[in-house]
């Protein structure tokens, strides 16, 4: 039986970067709101939009990678039951459905499975 959890300080760390974007989209939006009103908004709509778009596209990337990082998990030799930072409920996979399970290993040793 293989089993695991990814450390709390590891979770909190992958979810930096959605702190990040959002920190990012405050300061954009304080700063169109704090421009001086003299300059022309010609081009300010498309570039707000391109903004938001952006935005949406790394909210919508870290929550792909949320859904695919595994932060527990148990391996009975049959079944693969695990849970992900993106849905908090057990979920099952049969052993079809997997190739194969190893030790994956880093410069400092082990890392974890793979």
């Amino acid at each position: 039986m293989i089993a695991g959890t990814m450390p709390k300080w590891q979770q909190y760390g992958h979810r930096a970067p959605l702190v990040i974007v959002a920190l990012f989209g405050a300061f954009m939006w304080w700063g169109f709101h704090t421009a001086p009103s003299h300059q022309s908004h010609g081009r300010s709509g498309f570039a707000t939009i391109c903004l938001i778009v952006l935005g949406l596209s790394l909210i919508g990337g870290v929550l792909w990678f949320w859904k695919r990082l595994i932060k527990e998990f148990n391996y009975d030799g049959r079944t693969f039951t695990f849970n992900t930072l993106a849905r908090p409920e057990m979920q099952v996979q049969d052993l079809s459905a997997m190739e194969e399970v190893g030790q994956w290993k880093g410069r400092g040793g082990p890392l974890g499975f793979a």
